[in-house]
């Protein structure tokens, strides 16, 4: 499959997911089932993994790094990944009554951690 229409369907998707998620918003009682807030956070965190995929993808390529596309490629979908589970997670933490300045903080410190853990295990092995 070509980046072009990997980034075609990945747009095609994000806009799917936007609109589940605006149709579990207005439409699905929070209250009324555990079902209703599941799929509002599985369609938020699918409609912010290709949101911020794109635009992290979209900048990466604008910098001129002289690394290859796929590289970029592989970067963006890791880091939009990342920062998708921090938001969704800390609004699951919210919702739960859980959520303070220090589990946010703490939140932020291990998506850190991972982040340049992967990034050091990609430059010492390829």
């Amino acid at each position: 499959m070509s980046i072009i229409l990997f980034l075609i369907i990945t747009v095609v998707s994000a806009v799917i997911y936007w609109a589940t998620w605006a149709n579990v918003l207005l439409n699905v009682n929070p209250e009324g089932s555990l079902v209703g807030v599941i799929l509002f956070f599985i369609s938020l965190f699918l409609a912010l993994i290709g949101t911020l995929f794109l635009i992290i993808f979209a900048i990466r390529l604008r910098r001129k790094t002289g690394r290859i596309v796929i590289a970029k490629f592989r970067n963006s979908w890791r880091q939009a990944t990342m920062i998708s589970i921090l938001v969704v997670g800390l609004l699951i933490f919210n919702s739960q009554g859980l959520f303070t300045w220090w589990s946010a903080l703490l939140a932020v410190l291990i998506i850190t951690i991972l982040e340049t853990v992967f990034a050091s295990l990609k430059r010492d092995f390829g």
